[in-house]
């Protein structure tokens, strides 16, 4: 057992702190892995052993894991360290075949937080952080590090403080209560469509605020909702009721759904400086009505 050391109270660190406490730790398992150290006598082998030896995982509680590891915290937007899912709106989703549950990269995950590290100015260091997430952490020193796989919760919060708990009973409503409800109404989307959702990229690239990346999978899921009955007239009041729906919705979320659908305001073309709320509007309506007619979706 290696104790590298004890943080002092009374308060834990904050921001960067943690990493000046880890530094000489990281610089003995960097040493370990690369150049090794020696045993002068173990059990098995009287005459001694060089040996190399690496991290496997750093085990924490979630707000532990994330200040290690420099990673935004996991009740902000980038909330998961492991994957791509981002956006409050998204947390407790279960869909998990989308591509968005993918394991993030490594390498794109290092670049971003050496990017940060080599910011000249505080503003850059903001704007690189609410971008992606990350801050320079005394791990990427190791060159195995991977924040996606070696991350993990402890198995005292994961399993005895309920996490696992809030997933299957919050999340998942696998309980007795929900088991013995007995008439109830699913309502289950007519059609599928691959919507693109925001990651850090594509919100750096449209600035989209946190309140617009919100809207987005508000009205992703507005579009794929079913309209009631077959009769024209209740087909037109849902379209009308669609219409006003995404009217009260931000102006950069319509824009982003619109252009990656792709969605394309009726009226003039590209010239026009500032398209208004209302045309981006009747771009998303008219989608929904060419799809409604396509598939007779009713």
């Amino acid at each position: 057992m290696y104790n590298g050391g004890v943080i002092p109270g009374l308060e834990e660190p904050h921001g960067m702190a943690l990493n000046y406490y880890i530094q000489p730790l990281i610089g003995d398992l960097k040493i370990s892995w690369e150049e090794g150290v020696h045993y002068s006598r173990t059990a098995r082998y009287p005459e001694g052993k060089d040996t190399n030896s690496a991290m496997i995982i750093s085990l924490n509680d979630l707000p532990a894991a994330r200040k290690i590891s420099q990673c935004a915290s996991h009740a902000s937007h980038h909330f998961c360290s492991r994957c791509y899912c981002h956006g409050l709106s998204n947390i407790g989703r279960t869909d998990i075949t989308h591509p968005d549950w993918q394991t993030k990269d490594c390498a794109e995950q290092r670049r971003w937080a050496e990017e940060w590290k080599n910011a000249t100015t505080h503003a850059d260091k903001s704007r690189l952080f609410a971008q992606h997430g990350l801050r320079w952490t005394e791990f990427w020193r190791l060159p195995y590090w991977n924040p996606a796989d070696m991350l993990v919760v402890d198995s005292m919060h994961c399993l005895l403080k309920g996490i696992a708990h809030h997933h299957f009973r919050k999340v998942l409503e696998l309980t007795d209560k929900d088991a013995k409800v007995s008439n109830q109404v699913t309502v289950t989307n007519p059609f599928t469509f691959d919507f693109l959702l925001p990651t850090p990229d594509n919100i750096a690239k449209h600035s989209l605020s946190s309140n617009e990346v919100k809207h987005i999978t508000l009205i992703h899921q507005r579009l794929l909702a079913p309209i009631p009955d077959d009769d024209d007239d209740i087909i037109k009041e849902g379209l009308t009721s669609l219409h006003v729906y995404l009217k009260n919705k931000n102006l950069g979320a319509l824009k982003f759904i619109s252009e990656t659908i792709p969605a394309p305001p009726p009226g003039p073309g590209p010239e026009v400086k500032k398209i208004p709320k209302e045309r981006y509007t009747a771009g998303l309506v008219h989608w929904v009505r060419i799809i409604v007619n396509m598939y007779e979706i009713v």
